[in-house]
């Protein structure tokens, strides 16, 4: 769900605590750090760090609404439509975002792009 944020490097992270670090595509530079943790019977919680970035602010709330939008996905298919590299697919219950097609456009994290379609975005918006 991170891939569109840049660079995966799990080798980066702290081992212990199973710490992915995202680096930017254009820099190389760690601008997210991903821990997971069980919590009050999440299995799927996650910790966010912001690193090396002007905008930790955005970059958090763009982070959160990623979560949530991977969380409560409907399969609406309007992130697989909008990935001109057909980098998302509709797996299971979930959409998978393919490393290896990814161009890191960020516009299946981006309200200007999803609305009117993402039916996740939609209801976001609302709360």
């Amino acid at each position: 769900m991170f891939v569109p944020f840049g660079k995966l490097a799990p080798e980066l992270g702290r081992k212990l605590l199973h710490e992915t670090v995202i680096l930017d595509v254009h820099t190389n530079v760690p601008i997210l750090s991903i821990q997971p943790f069980k919590q009050d019977g999440y299995e799927y919680a996650i910790k966010v760090k912001t690193m090396n970035v002007k905008d930790h602010d955005a970059l958090q709330r763009m982070a959160g609404y990623q979560i949530r939008k991977f969380n409560a996905c409907r399969r609406c298919l309007k992130c697989e439509s909008l990935c001109r590299t057909g980098a998302i697919s509709i797996i299971g219950d979930s959409y998978y975002i393919d490393p290896q097609k990814c161009v890191h456009c960020q516009k299946c994290m981006n309200a200007k792009y999803l609305a009117g379609g993402c039916m996740m975005d939609k209801y976001l918006r609302t709360k």
